[in-house]
Parts: structure tokens; sequence; C-alpha cells
């Protein structure tokens, strides 16, 4: 059903669908069990969905597109501070070094 999305001018607005679990696993994980990149059709003000009466309403001013060889989440708390961040080549070796 995403893969097939058009706004009202035809456009696909799906580029890419990423599974991150099988259908069996994705209820046992606790990131998200899908990833959806967006082509930009999908980010153009006033979007009306083709087929449907919904107009998407953006809920905020900017938005990030993620791609896979720079993704990442971390949800630790107790290891980050939010003052400060972190260049990309140091990532690895911050990820290397947390104990889950």
């Amino acid at each position: 059903m995403l893969r097939d999305l058009k706004d009202g001018k035809g456009r696909l607005l799906v580029r890419d669908i990423v599974l991150t679990a099988s259908k069996e696993t994705a209820l046992g994980h606790r990131l998200p069990d899908i990833v959806v990149h967006w082509n930009d059709a999908a980010f153009l003000p006033g979007l009306r969905i083709a087929g449907t009466n919904i107009v998407a309403q953006p809920v905020g001013i900017k938005t990030g597109q993620h791609a896979l060889d720079g993704f990442c989440l971390i949800n630790r708390k107790d290891t980050l501070n939010p003052e400060n961040s972190l260049l990309a080549e140091e990532m690895g070796q911050f990820i290397s070094q947390l104990t889950l």
C-alpha cells in the first residue's frame, strides 16, 4: 500500500521501504520495524494523497531524510550529554564503548 501512494498529480510518494525485522520478530523489537524513504513530492506543501480526501499538514518547519549509511538511534540518557555532539568519525568508537 505504501509503495503505491501517489499525490494528486500522480507522483509516487515513497522511494523505498526498508524492513528492519521479519514479521515474526517485529513485535519483539524496541525500534521501528519499517523505515520509509520518501520522494521529494511527499514534502511539498498542500500534499493531497490521490484517491483520498487526505490533505497532509506539516507538523514542523523542517524534516530530515535518513540514509542507510548514516542512520543511528541511541537512547541512553546515562551515556549521552545533550550539550555535546559527536563528529561522524567519532560515532564508531562511541558505539563500540556502549554496554547494551
